[in-house]
C-alpha cells in the first residue's frame, strides 16, 4: 500500500514500508501508473488521488507524459474525465522512474501544479 500525504508546501509525498514495496516485487515489468494505481487503489476507489497518464489525453493536462496523480476524477457521461481539486505530477519523469525512486529511497514527491 502507497501512503500519500500532501506537505506543507503543497507537494505530494507517496511512501511505502519495506513491506509493501515486497508486493510489487515485479513492478519492473509494469508500467509506473499501474503501480501506483494498484499501490494506491485504497484512495482512489474512494474518490481520492487518482494516478493517471495524461499521454493517453483523458484528462487532457498537456503535452506530457508523466506520472500524474490528481486529488480526485469525475467522468462525464462522454467518458472524457475532469479533474476536480489539485493536480501533481512527476516532471524528472524523463530521468528518474517515480517507482525506482520510492523503492529507493521509501518515498517519492510529486510537485503540485498550481
Amino acid at each position: 500500500m502507497i501512503t500519500a500525504t500532501v506537505l506543507e508546501g503543497g507537494n505530494l509525498r507517496l511512501t511505502a514500508s519495506p513491506e509493501d514495496l515486497a508486493e510489487l516485487h515485479d513492478y519492473d515489468h509494469w508500467g509506473e501508473v499501474d503501480v501506483l494505481t494498484h499501490g494506491m487503489e485504497h484512495y482512489w476507489t474512494s474518490g481520492r488521488f487518482q494516478p493517471f497518464d495524461p499521454g493517453h489525453g483523458n484528462p487532457f493536462i498537456g503535452l506530457t507524459e508523466a506520472p500524474c496523480i490528481a486529488e480526485s476524477m469525475e467522468v462525464l457521461s462522454n467518458g472524457q474525465r475532469m479533474i476536480v481539486g489539485r493536480l501533481w505530477w512527476y516532471p524528472q519523469y524523463e530521468l528518474k522512474d517515480c517507482i525506482h525512486e520510492l523503492v529507493k529511497h521509501g518515498y517519492v514527491d510529486f510537485t503540485f501544479v498550481n
